[in-house]
């Protein structure tokens, strides 16, 4: 679309996306690790094994072990192939969700009335919100590997697959809202849920669903690396993903970086200029015909994106 309408806008929708696609994939990696360590300090494993092993050292090896066999994903040339993993993911969602409900049944406190808004800074919890609905670089892969596809039914996959998203975030949301509405909620739900074999087996079940997900965020920095610099053997395309996603392993593995910051800096940076600036900018610059609603509308995205965009700036800078 960019090469149409600003075809100076393509390698800067390029860099944004391989930036943006860094970060998340560093948040899962680094999600992946905490859990990890989660899962084994509230069971003590590593105190049960016949290994002079500190938890680090046994949540290392494990995290190591779960990188290798991410690894073979990481590879594959076409989204495609992802299928099944994606499948077994979505299965893990629902597992997730039926467990929210689960406690939301079994809580045993008293029904009373659920607030649902409060007052205060709208733009405070804009950055889960982007960062919640920010996969969308994938689609003009899907579209290229589908070129019998046509627009209006991609227009209905991409309405389909939001919807779905929409429906699962509030049920889950809600469910453990109302199990856990009394609690200091953590942004990761799974730290405010009972120690026990369910939270155990769900914090499991989630680390499967990191590990599927990562490489479909690994894809969009090939494709969008290889455009740039015109790579076109496959192996080269295999190797910049291993290199990748080893960088990420490696700077989650030694904490350099957490879940809260990466994400955050993700979702109120790149993600908030690939969603809120740059399409806004395509209609704003485009020569054809304009309708003022849509004018204004993308205008006042586009401010609030780039405000978002410096906030965050100011707020691991100055602000610190």
């Amino acid at each position: 679309m960019s090469l149409y309408i600003f075809p100076l806008f393509k390698i800067s929708i390029d860099v944004v996306i391989v930036f943006k696609c860094l970060f998340v994939s560093l948040s899962y990696f680094t999600l992946i690790c905490e859990t990890i360590k989660s899962i084994l300090s509230e069971n003590d494993f590593y105190k049960k094994t016949s290994f002079a092993l500190g938890l680090r050292a046994i949540t290392n090896y494990i995290f190591t072990f779960v990188y290798l066999v991410t690894l073979p994903f990481i590879c594959v040339e076409k989204l495609g192939a992802l299928k099944k993993t994606s499948f077994l993911g979505f299965a893990g969602v629902l597992l997730l969700l039926s467990i929210g409900f689960y406690y939301a049944c079994d809580s045993t406190e008293k029904i009373r009335k659920i607030q649902f808004f409060t007052k205060g800074n709208v733009f405070r919890n804009l950055n889960a919100f982007v960062f919640s609905f920010t996969c969308h670089q994938n689609i003009v892969d899907v579209q290229n590997e589908n070129a019998l596809l046509s627009v209006r039914s991609l227009i209905c996959n991409i309405g389909a697959v939001y919807a779905c998203t929409t429906l699962i975030y509030v049920c889950f949301g809600i469910s453990n809202y109302y199990a856990f509405r009394d609690k200091n909620i953590d942004s990761t739900i799974f730290y405010t849920w009972t120690p026990g074999k369910i939270k155990t087996t769900a914090l499991i079940i989630y680390v499967i669903f990191l590990c599927v997900t990562i490489p479909l965020h690994v894809n969009p920095i090939k494709m969008q690396v290889s455009e740039i610099f015109g790579f076109k053997n496959i192996w080269h395309k295999r190797f910049l993903g291993i290199f990748v996603s080893f960088i990420m392993f490696i700077l989650a593995i030694l904490e350099i970086a957490n879940y809260k910051f990466a994400s955050k800096l993700v979702s109120q940076t790149f993600s908030a200029i690939l969603v809120f600036v740059l399409p806004c900018c395509y209609y704003l610059f485009w020569k054809g015909e304009k309708r003022i609603v849509f004018y204004v509308m993308s205008a006042f995205c586009a401010i609030c994106g780039m405000l978002c965009f410096i906030k965050t700036i100011l707020d691991f800078t100055i602000w610190k």
